[in-house]
């Protein structure tokens, strides 16, 4: 069926749409109450679109459907998808952009308390993420300090060992060596759980208990411990800004954008404190307008947060907000509230993280103006024909002229995109001919991009002399490609 029949017949239900490229590849995922709407929708008048939109809508060869009973099992789908094909036109949070949380192991016999990156579902609990990322190791410190909780990276078996030097520093009781019982290691265990949860005055109210009732039985060397305690846990909640709504647990979500990029910045509040703040930059998605790109956000952070708060504020209303929150409860396993705040102290949350945002959006732009100014330095210099904002670096290597591979690196706004290095068995020659292997490799590689009508790259590096370099132009020409500086 043709593309555009396919798109007349496209369902008026709530489901899923697919845009596949010229070689199959799902390049892009989107849920919709009507598939139809939203489909032709793409495809109107393009005069209105930004160039993004339009290069998505000239690779699309194909489109399939799914349709569902509801939006809620849309929402759902489209985030199963996402996950599984990596689309490279939808919003996602990269791997690498992942902050630290505190693992409590409540899944081992005398839990840990750990940095971790990743969140898995093992039975223990995560509380997080938590930023500036720097200090988190001087937190677990004070935290073992105040709790004498096990920070260890191996976990005990049972058999008491000798004491580590954790112990021997005065920064664990000492469950590894038998000189806590299970019964009093759980007690400590669930005061840093109430403490990390928020519930700090009813930990430090233990502490004042404990002062106290030491006092008066004359033991002043544990009540003097008990102070130094109380002193460092009221110093660790300082640098912690105060903000009053309720003391609830809230998130506020806000973003700041220019045409090439968006940032969104996440202010966590726990306990009416702001204990931290997140900065996700995505740039080249000007084919979403800002709801979509909100409520697209929304969805791929709180995929993979392990903890959601009661109220979520966002600085712009989103359509899906009802399904969302569904979704939200679903995950949370209790009512999600987001909230689009209009006044009052949660309205000062939102102007906080939108400060924020653009503070980072400036600071990303700084860093996009030096970038280009060092490239334009980089064109005169070499002479080159393009600004070199994509760069590509061929390199062959083989044992005797056999077991030819070739490697290609991408360098792309600032970055190595190791998402996009590729490596070549060669197959077309298995003697010692350098030339012969970088013209393959070349062939094979901008062979492939012209047929998928993908972006070529400004500059292509070669490593070698004045003979690979002649081949490799040579080989660009039988390809028709002139606009690649080499």
């Amino acid at each position: 069926m043709e593309l555009e029949e396919k798109i007349r017949r496209a369902p008026d239900n709530p489901g899923v749409y697919i845009f596949k490229d010229s070689r199959n590849n799902i390049i892009y995922v989107g849920k919709a109450r009507s598939i139809s709407k939203r489909v032709k929708s793409y495809l109107r008048d393009r005069s209105d679109k930004t160039p993004k939109t339009i290069s998505l809508i000239e690779k699309i060869a194909d489109i399939q459907y799914i349709t569902t009973d509801n939006e809620l099992e849309a929402l759902l789908l489209e985030n199963n998808l996402i996950k599984r094909h990596k689309p490279i036109y939808n919003i996602r949070l990269r791997d690498d952009k992942t902050y630290p949380y505190l693992k409590l192991t409540t899944n081992e016999k005398f839990p840990r308390l750990l940095i971790t990156r990743k969140l898995k579902e093992d039975g223990a609990v995560y509380f997080g993420p938590f930023t500036p990322v720097g200090a988190i190791k001087g937190s677990l410190k004070i935290l073992a300090k105040i709790f004498q909780i096990c920070t260890c990276k191996k976990p005990f078996d049972g058999k008491p060992t000798r004491p580590c030097l954790n112990f021997q520093m005065g920064l664990c009781s000492g469950p590894c060596c038998g000189l806590i019982a299970e019964e009093k290691y759980s007690e400590i265990v669930r005061r840093v759980k109430t403490f990390l949860e928020g519930k700090t005055k009813e930990v430090l109210r233990y502490f004042q208990r404990e002062m106290e009732k030491s006092a008066s039985s004359l033991n002043f060397e544990a009540a003097a411990k008990y102070r130094d305690t109380i002193n460092a846990i009221e110093k660790m909640l300082e640098r912690q800004r105060v903000v009053v709504i309720g003391g609830n647990d809230h998130d506020a979500i806000a973003a700041s954008s220019d045409e090439n990029r968006i940032v969104f910045c996440v202010l966590i509040v726990r306990q009416g404190r702001i204990v931290g703040h997140l900065e996700y930059p995505f740039e080249d998605i000007s084919y979403l307008d800002e709801d979509d790109a909100c409520e697209s956000f929304l969805r791929r952070y709180y995929e993979r947060e392990a903890v959601i708060p009661e109220e979520i504020l966002i600085y712009r209303e989103i359509k899906d907000v009802e399904v969302i929150q569904d979704w939200l409860k679903g995950r949370k396993g209790k009512s999600v509230k987001i909230i689009f705040p209009q006044r009052g102290k949660k309205l000062e949350l939102i102007k906080m993280a939108q400060e924020n945002a653009l503070l980072a959006l400036k600071q990303y732009q700084d860093v996009s103006a030096n970038r280009r100014n060092n490239l334009l330095e980089a064109k005169d210099f070499l002479n080159l024909v393009n600004l070199p904002e994509r760069i590509e670096a061929i390199d062959i290597s083989n044992i005797s002229g056999k077991m030819g591979v070739g490697s290609l690196v991408v360098w792309e706004k600032g970055k190595f995109r190791k998402d996009q290095y590729r490596k070549f068995k060669i197959k077309t020659i298995s003697t010692p001919d350098d030339y012969q292997m970088i013209s393959e490799v070349i062939t094979r590689r901008y062979k492939r991009l012209i047929e998928e009508k993908s972006s070529l790259p400004d500059l292509v590096l070669i490593d070698g002399g004045k003979g690979q370099l002649n081949i490799a132009n040579e080989t660009m020409e039988k390809l028709g490609i002139k606009e690649i500086d080499v």
